[in-house]
């Protein structure tokens, strides 16, 4: 196995502002819907077909769902960018471009996790408000999955690009 080097790095002022907007709507993702559940009703929309019209029902406590899985995500997304030395990479990290690299993988991570929660906030908007639901349309679902694969896209050919 080979041994890469470990580097404590700096976060640029872009870095700190994604982290903070992270930590800031991880935070939204739990302040949402705990502050709505006491005003929803018993049963709430938890399951929306392809056309976006809804095929599920539960009981409103599972408007926390949502929130425990995105907090399992958040954490892991953060705990792992702890760690770049340990990720995999297109490339041979070497003692010369393994800030880079570190860098710019650490930097996706934290674009996941920012749209992770943003995806999250969405959903959660679209189950407790109906409205939402019928002014976002079909759209949303697409959006949510560019935000989610082009930060790891761009990270593997940035990679790749800077051996």
């Amino acid at each position: 196995m080979e041994v890469r080097p470990q580097i404590i790095l700096t976060l640029t002022p872009t870095d700190r502002l994604i982290n903070n907007l992270s930590w800031i709507l991880f935070l939204a993702t739990w302040a949402l819907p705990l502050a709505i559940l006491p005003y929803l009703p018993d049963i709430i929309p938890s399951h929306f077909n392809g056309a976006g019209m809804v095929d599920g029902y539960s009981g409103k406590m599972s408007v926390l769902i949502l929130p425990a899985v995105g907090t399992f995500v958040f954490l892991l997304l953060h705990v792992v960018g702890k760690y770049p030395d340990k990720l995999n990479y297109p490339v041979t990290i070497t003692e010369q471009n393994a800030e880079k690299h570190y860098t710019s993988a650490t930097r996706t991570l934290r674009t996941l996790k920012l749209s992770v929660t943003l995806l999250l906030l969405l959903i959660e908007a679209e189950v407790i408000f109906p409205w939402v639901r019928e002014h976002l349309g079909l759209w949303a679902p697409a959006v949510g999955m560019f935000m989610l694969v082009a930060p790891v896209s761009y990270q593997i050919f940035a990679s790749m690009r800077n051996k």
